[in-house]
């Protein structure tokens, strides 16, 4: 069996209330995954792993134990190619950082920025998040880089238009981050931006339909995507192998269920992926 990605919420929740996350309707409180089961969950991958991410909807560089959530991945036996963690670049805390980096074991760094590329449009749309503290995370975490890990990526998630990505490269390439753009991922139950129109697809989701993305809330409960996460419950991976999760009944209804009914589904019906 191989999985090509698996995705690890390591905290439930965030400081930040973005447009567009389900954080900002759902609210949750910040709960913290225990590192004893992190290790559970590692343990139960019965998969050769290709891409492992310490992040779906939290804020993984909030963990107080990031280094040892890093630590229990370098004594599992599971050897993923990749291994990322994306941030808000609004949370700095030296020690752990570079406890967890100087450990040169992952592999990518993304910090998420969105808008225009202006402080004001950052701002509006990552609240109560500050554009100078994005900057000075991204000139600290370079730094850090170069000094401890200088073969991790550093690169940036930004969602935007089209018009602003060439004012995010000219912003982001000095400071040593590669840009990655993407596109809105819109529901009617999260605010989203005035300019992006809504248009619901028919059908099973790329989520869904393959069996070889995995991705797991705090405490091992198995949900369909990276999207939402409420969607539905497959599993739990602290008490099951993730072939058992991956190839089981709650995944085989949900899937029929969303090639006939998408539109019984609470979550799905309002998605816009495809």
């Amino acid at each position: 069996m191989h999985i090509k990605k698996l995705g690890i919420d390591i905290i439930r929740g965030c400081q930040l209330r973005c447009v567009g996350c389900p954080n900002s309707t759902l609210k949750p409180k910040i709960e913290f995954c225990d590192p004893a089961d992190f290790e559970k969950m590692l343990n139960n991958i019965d998969a050769r792993l290709k891409i492992l991410r310490l992040y779906n909807f939290g804020e993984p560089m909030l963990h107080p134990q990031l280094d040892d959530m890093v630590k229990t991945i370098r004594k599992s036996r599971l050897k993923p190619k990749q291994i990322d963690v994306t941030t808000n670049g609004q949370y700095w805390n030296h020690d752990v950082f570079k406890r967890a980096f100087g450990q040169k074991i992952v592999t990518h760094l993304y910090v998420s920025c969105d808008g225009d590329g202006t402080p004001e449009d950052y701002e509006r749309l990552r609240p109560p998040a500050k554009w100078d503290k994005l900057i000075e995370f991204m000139v600290k975490i370079k730094e850090m880089r170069d000094d401890l890990c200088h073969k991790m990526h550093l690169r940036t998630r930004t969602i935007t238009t089209n018009k602003y990505k060439k004012r995010w490269t000219k912003l982001l390439k000095p400071m040593g981050f590669k840009p990655e753009f993407r596109q809105w991922t819109t529901r009617t139950d999260v605010k989203n931006p005035p300019w992006k129109a809504r248009k619901v697809p028919n059908g099973v989701c790329k989520y869904v339909k393959s069996k070889d993305l995995l991705y797991v809330d705090y405490d091992g409960t198995v949900v369909p995507c990276c999207v939402h996460p409420k969607a539905a419950i497959y599993g739990n991976l602290l008490k099951t192998k993730a072939s058992e999760i991956l190839n089981g009944k709650n995944r085989e209804l949900f899937y029929k269920t969303m090639k006939k009914h998408r539109s019984v589904l609470e979550v799905c019906k309002d998605c816009t992926k495809s």
